[in-house]
């Protein structure tokens, strides 16, 4: 026989050698979402597409209404304060 052929091939995550160093733990989701800082460029970047949407639908929706007028300085209006309030009361 073989060497190939005697091998015992084990599951993946059986604890073998190699998966991680002796004596360390795994982390979780919740540890490593609490360490991580993340990049605020990110975070200011989904608040601002967000917050267009989020006008764009409110102002469509209130046109459809006839409560406001459908233009861009609505909606960008409406943008910019569901964003500046979105940031100082999620980020700041």
């Amino acid at each position: 026989m073989s060497e190939e052929s005697e091998r015992v091939e084990t599951p993946e995550g059986s604890g073998d050698a190699g998966d991680e160093p002796a004596g360390e733990e795994t982390k979780g989701i919740r540890e490593g979402v609490e360490e991580s800082t993340g990049d605020p460029r990110l975070i200011l970047l989904l608040n601002a597409v967000l917050s267009g949407w989020l006008a764009w639908t409110a102002v469509w929706g209130l046109d459809l209404l006839a409560v406001v007028d459908y233009s861009l300085s609505t909606v960008g209006g409406l943008a910019a304060v569901i964003f500046a309030l979105t940031y100082v009361v999620v980020l700041r």
